[in-house]
């Protein structure tokens, strides 16, 4: 049952992504709102996908896996095959490089 969980959890992230003719990944999160609200969502998802894709893969895995499919730190341990220290040591690390990739990019546009 773990097993079949855990495929259709995985599932449920593959299917946020969507393949550009680049073959970069892009997050589909949906809006609602008024239409200045969608752009204003829309600016920042695509700063965060930039964002995003400056991290290495396992740093990008864990982020999406915690904070769009809202997986547990336990949870995640099991899919990414690794243990809870390393886990939250690429937890942290994920956030801090996003939130140096952020800094630079309002630093540079604002």
């Amino acid at each position: 049952m773990r097993s079949k969980k855990r495929k259709k959890r995985f599932g449920q992230l593959t299917s946020l992504f969507r393949s550009t003719e680049e073959g970069e990944e892009i997050i589909e999160i949906p809006s609602n709102g008024t239409p200045e609200q969608e752009l204003e969502d829309k600016e920042r998802k695509e700063i965060l996908d930039w964002a995003l894709s400056k991290l290495p893969d396992n740093q990008k895995t864990a982020i999406i896996l915690s904070k769009y499919e809202g997986f547990s730190n336990k949870e995640i341990t099991e899919i990414m095959d690794m243990s809870l220290s390393a886990v939250e040591a690429l937890m942290h690390r994920a956030k801090k490089n996003l939130q140096k990739e952020l800094k630079d990019y309002f630093e540079k546009h604002l």
